[in-house]
């Protein structure tokens, strides 16, 4: 059943339950990827809500970007959602998805989670880009933001947001 939620447009997988997950995709990534997983769960009594983060699935190629401060407010709108709508609430994350996760649902009461390839700490993962790309600290701060080769935008705004929100405790069992 398509839904918008929190701003976002979302797919509701599933007969109703009172358990629910929240499929979060990764890079890349769109609501629609959430279909196999759905029917696990559906097996086991849970529906799903997969939902479309900024710049993917039909948020693609609408000025959008994958900002953590944009999709964390919209990733707590789906959470209060979904608080609201069932008695357990659980996560299927990937990647940056996971990590984005963490950063919304670090309050939530969470039944569990479920992360593949998690990216558990970005400031690394953005440290790790800039070797690869030859970029100091000094020169990303200076520029504000440097094109790579391999795809990725380095942000020195995104940097100072993950290392700013790095994620010292996850209670959630996972």
């Amino acid at each position: 059943e398509k839904r918008i939620v929190g701003g976002a447009p979302a797919l509701l997988w599933g007969e109703p339950a009172e358990g629910i997950y929240l499929f979060i995709h990764g890079q890349d990534g769109y609501k629609e990827e959430a279909e196999p997983f759905a029917a696990l769960a559906a097996a086991r009594g849970r529906q799903v809500l997969s939902v479309d983060l900024p710049g993917h699935g039909e948020r693609k190629n609408k000025g959008e970007t994958l900002l953590p401060w944009m999709a964390v407010p919209e990733l707590q709108a789906v959470m209060e959602y979904a608080a609201r709508g069932w008695k357990r609430v659980a996560v299927r994350a990937n990647s940056i998805g996971a990590w984005l996760s963490m950063l919304a649902f670090g309050r939530a009461r969470l039944e569990k989670c479920l992360f593949v390839s998690p990216v558990l700490d970005m400031e690394r993962l953005i440290h790790n880009m800039m070797g690869w790309a030859g970029v100091t600290e000094a020169e990303l701060a200076e520029r504000r933001e440097i094109e790579t080769d391999f795809g990725q935008t380095l942000s020195w705004e995104y940097l100072q947001y993950a290392r700013a929100r790095a994620i010292g405790t996850w209670e959630a069992p996972t």
